[in-house]
């Protein structure tokens, strides 16, 4: 379901008192993207291999643009389905800036660029079947909890699921990628800081990926808090940055 409230308005909604996250805990840092062979060979699930070339700077495009999404209850998977995000009509700023990522994405990767399209006077959809599938490889999903939607045609129905995106792409030897690490942060920043802090609405294991890059990176005083009673759920990952994560963020001319 799209979140169709204006994300300022609901600003004044959450409640001042927030609770800690209790039992965060980060991603196994051994674990590592999985192999290609271990996707199931019928589609019906992920394994969070991530589908695109990931050598050398083709990679800060990738992670730049999956910090951007949202993944409002997890990343949204439809069978089939062409949707690579959506921005609302508060996020009109961002429109021009996350098209050019897309199309340094697809160009890099020798794919098609997404259709944009401006839905009414709320939304922003971007659209690409081709691009859909492949960042939607990069998250753990799996079709046989039977759930599914109407297809389009109204003739049949899709496979749908609930993705969870795989921080494991981060680590190469047990180390945090630092390449993939700064573009998937400056992404997420781009898009949902506020006050110095990250903020995330019903996103708890971006915020908790997040907040488990930024404690790799060295970072201090890192700490996941979510509001209560509130809908959305709103999670927030406040840090004390290092000099290099700062410049990151904040870059200077």
């Amino acid at each position: 379901m799209m979140w169709r409230m204006n994300r300022q308005r609901l600003a004044g909604w959450f409640a001042a008192m927030t609770i800690g996250c209790s039992g965060c805990t980060p991603p196994n840092p051994a674990r590592e993207p999985h192999e290609p062979t271990q996707k199931a060979e019928d589609g019906s699930r992920s394994t969070g291999t991530c589908d695109f070339d990931l050598l050398d700077t083709k990679a800060e495009a990738v992670f730049y643009v999956l910090g951007l999404l949202n993944d409002y209850n997890g990343r949204s998977v439809v069978e089939g389905g062409d949707e690579v995000e959506h921005l609302f009509c508060d996020e009109a700023p961002l429109v021009d800036e996350f098209n050019a990522a897309l199309e340094r994405l697809t160009r890099e990767q020798g794919l098609s660029a997404p259709t944009a399209t401006r839905h009414d006077d709320w939304v922003t959809s971007f659209s690409s079947p081709e691009l859909a599938a492949r960042l939607n490889s990069c998250y753990l999903y799996d079709f046989a909890d039977g759930k599914s939607v109407n297809s389009p045609s109204g003739v049949g129905r899709r496979r749908v699921s609930s993705g969870s995106f795989n921080f494991g792409l981060f680590y190469r030897d047990g180390e945090v990628d630092r390449v993939r690490a700064h573009a998937y942060l400056t992404g997420a920043w781009r898009r949902w800081r506020h006050d110095g802090q990250f903020r995330f609405a019903n996103s708890r294991e971006k915020a908790e990926g997040t907040a488990m890059l930024l404690s790799r990176l060295g970072c201090s005083s890192v700490a996941v808090t979510h509001t209560v009673g509130t809908i959305p759920g709103e999670w927030t990952v406040s840090f004390t940055p290092t000099a290099e994560v700062s410049r990151w963020l904040d870059p200077r001319p």
